[in-house]
Parts: structure tokens; C-alpha cells; sequence
């Protein structure tokens, strides 16, 4: 009864937003996340909840089946409370992998702790990633070069902690929360230190800022998962027969065309205008939305050329 009245509020962004409102303002106020009864209900969530967001947590999982990935090292960056909207905690449940969740949020991360003492090969830290510290941070936790799943999800200055974290580590997939609202082939992202604010879309970077940051790496992109990208590296794509995806197609069949985009995403209620603009009319809607252009770049942007470097890769 109750996810059914929430599909239903989703449905209706007016109402969604009321609701969401209403639980921010004078429900979670009440609440106390951290009492022993919260605690012990989030723990017992851990052993069986799959709450990962418009089931993408499935879906990854169904790819790294097909990439022959039964067991690994994960690196979440942004591991929220472990629980809700975890691609991770399914794999974890295993007891096949083993992994280094970050997070900066002390009440997220409390409640982090407390599920996860049921998962000794997960270290835990809470601090603040950047680019500057995160090789060293995950160097100190003992990362391999070649670790398995890399899940990347602050909602902030995504881009810059990818370029760092792809100079010294290579994951067999990396996954990476993109600012779906931002349609190719437009190039976006926030600059490093600038604040975002979910509120207003001004957050993250655009899937075509990804790719081409991404795929020059040696990397192919499997698909787009509404807000989540998926890229495979090539050597493991090519022994799963995985195809490099144009990043038009990606975004349109992960995202844009999805006949369940309004119930999953009903926040975007805003943006989605800008999916029947050109590009040049998208960045002039953007750079109205967002006056202070000196903190963040856009540009009109192709992929292209090195698409067909990392398409090139999957079949050498």
C-alpha cells in the first residue's frame, strides 16, 4: 500500500514535491535515525533489502554476471547508509566481496556502521574524498590497481574525482552517477569547489562529459541506467562479447525514451523541456538557469572520435 500510494505521487510531480515536503518539514523532524530501534530495524534492512533506485542495483548485478564477475573489491564513494539506494549491498550479502565504502555524512555514516558489522571484509572511513586525496585514501586501504567495481555518487564534482581516480586505478567496471537532466551532446560539469544544489539540477557532470572523460581510458560504454552510467573496461567487455554504445543512443534508451522516467525521476518534472531543444538552445536555457557561469563549464561536445578509439579496443 504505501510504495503504491508513493508510484502515485511520482506520477504527479506536483504532488510528489507536496509530499516530499511535508516529510522533510514535519516527519523526519520526529524521527531519531540513530535510536536503537532505528538501528536495529536498518540492520536487519541490510540482510535483505535491495532498495537501489529504479532497480539499478539488478541490473548491475546481471552485468557483472555476464562479465564473469561472481566476486571482487568494490570502492563506493558516497556509500550513503549502506541500505538505502545500495547497488552494493546485494553483492556484499554474497559474502564474495570484499570492499572500501566512504562517506562524509556522520548520521549516514552511524548508520552505515552499525548495519555493516555484519560484513567484516568492508572497511569503512568516513571522510571527505577530493581529487587530491583520493589515490592516496584508497592506496591506504590497500585498492589494487585493478580492482572490480568502482561506484562513484557524490552529486557534486563527480568529474574531477573520476579524472584522479582513472590516472593511477583502472576497475574493471566503473560506475558513475551522471546529471541526467543535461541531454548530449552537450558537455557539463560543475567546477571542483563550487556548491551544488540538487534543488536547482546544478550538480554533477552530463553523460557526454563522462564518456569523454572515461573512455579514452581504455573503457566502453555499456549502457546508461537512468541516472548511472556503466562502463566496462575493454578487455573484459570484448571476453563478454559487450559493445561500445554511442552516447546519444545510451542516453536516449537509458534515459530520455524510458516510458517509467516520470515515476522514477519525478524531480525533473523542470528540466524535461530541455529534451526537445537543440543543443545551442539547451546551453542558453542552462546558462539562464545558471547565471554564475564561472562555476561550471558547458559546451557543445562530441564523443565521437574517441568512442571509436575504445570500440576499436573491444575488438584488437
Amino acid at each position: 500500500m504505501r510504495q503504491a500510494l508513493l508510484n502515485y505521487m511520482k506520477r504527479r510531480p506536483g504532488l510528489y514535491r507536496f509530499g516530499r515536503f511535508v516529510r522533510d518539514r514535519f516527519v523526519r523532524p520526529l524521527q531519531n535515525p540513530l535510536s536503537g530501534r532505528s538501528l536495529a530495524r536498518h540492520a536487519r534492512a541490510a540482510q535483505t533489502a535491495d532498495n537501489s533506485h529504479a532497480h539499478q542495483g539488478e541490473y548491475l548485478r546481471g552485468l557483472l554476471a555476464r562479465c564473469g564477475l561472481d566476486a571482487g573489491s568494490i570502492v563506493e564513494l558516497a556509500a550513503g547508509d549502506g541500505v538505502y539506494q545500495s547497488a552494493a549491498l546485494p553483492l556484499y550479502r554474497t559474502g564474495r566481496w570484499s570492499g572500501v565504502a566512504i562517506e562524509l555524512d556522520p548520521v549516514r555514516f552511524a548508520r552505515l556502521a552499525y548495519a555493516y558489522r555484519q560484513f567484516p571484509d568492508v572497511q569503512l572511513v568516513r571522510t571527505r574524498a577530493t581529487p587530491d586525496s583520493i589515490e592516496a585514501l584508497l592506496r591506504g586501504f590497500g585498492v589494487p590497481a585493478n580492482f572490480t567495481l568502482f561506484d562513484l555518487d557524490i552529486d557534486s564534482y563527480d568529474l574531477h574525482i573520476a579524472q584522479a581516480v582513472l590516472r593511477t586505478f583502472q576497475p574493471a567496471v566503473f560506475m558513475m552517477e551522471i546529471n541526467e537532466s543535461v541531454p548530449p551532446p552537450v558537455y557539463f560539469t560543475v567546477r571542483y569547489g563550487v556548491a551544488c544544489s540538487h534543488a536547482d539540477h546544478f550538480f554533477g557532470c552530463s553523460l557526454t562529459a563522462a564518456a569523454e572523460l572515461v573512455l579514452p581510458h581504455g573503457y566502453v560504454l555499456e549502457s546508461l541506467q537512468y541516472n548511472t552510467a556503466l562502463f566496462v573496461r575493454a578487455d573484459v567487455a570484448r571476453k563478454a562479447g559487450i559493445v561500445d554504445v554511442p552516447v546519444e543512443r545510451a542516453y536516449r534508451e537509458g534515459y530520455a525514451d524510458r516510458p517509467d522516467r516520470a515515476e522514477w525521476f519525478a524531480w525533473n518534472y523542470d528540466m524535461v523541456h530541455l529534451l526537445d531543444l537543440s543543443p545551442e538552445q539547451v546551453i542558453h536555457a542552462l546558462r539562464q538557469r545558471w547565471p554564475n557561469h564561472d562555476e561550471y563549464e558547458i559546451a557543445i561536445r562530441t564523443t565521437g572520435p574517441q568512442q571509436a578509439i575504445a570500440s576499436q579496443a573491444t575488438t584488437a
